[in-house]
């Protein structure tokens, strides 16, 4: 496994990754415990205001979030993270969709309060099959940096 750091990503770089299916039985499971909204939990409801069961907009950023753990955050020594800028759902995420998600380094900066880290602005667009957008966010993660780490 590579480790990267602060340094090695650089503005402006892009990757897409990830193939998640989203279950009918995980939107009901996820809706019922954190949001018990009808068109989360009632197919039947659902299927009248939607065209079917959809999921909850914080389902959606935690399948994106995991999936952005498993392609880049599984190589990068992080410190943890700042939190998200302006979650946007803007297209409902079905039983059976496949998710991706698009990723590109908007910015990176060193931090003179805690110069063993930097922050990086992290652009996640989720997508669905289609390639149409169903989520946008920007993550703000602290990436350690390599340059004062102690040999």
């Amino acid at each position: 496994m590579t480790q990267l750091y602060f340094e090695d990503v650089d503005e402006g770089m892009a990757r897409e990754v990830g193939a998640y299916e989203v279950t009918k039985e995980e939107i009901i499971e996820f809706g019922e415990r954190f949001d018990p909204q009808p068109y989360h939990v009632d197919e039947e409801v659902a299927t009248e205001r939607f065209g079917g069961l959809i999921a909850s907009g914080l389902h959606t950023l935690s399948i994106c979030q995991r999936i952005v753990a498993d392609h880049l955050f599984r190589d990068v020594v992080t410190k943890a993270g700042a939190g998200f800028e302006a979650v946007q759902c803007t297209a409902p995420v079905y039983a059976g969709d496949t998710l991706s998600v698009r990723m590109e380094i908007l910015e990176k900066r060193t931090l003179e309060s805690y110069p063993d880290r930097g922050l990086v602005r992290i652009q996640y667009r989720g997508l669905n099959q289609n390639d149409e957008q169903v989520l946008s966010t920007v993550g703000l993660p602290f990436f350690e940096r390599r340059e004062t780490k102690a040999d």
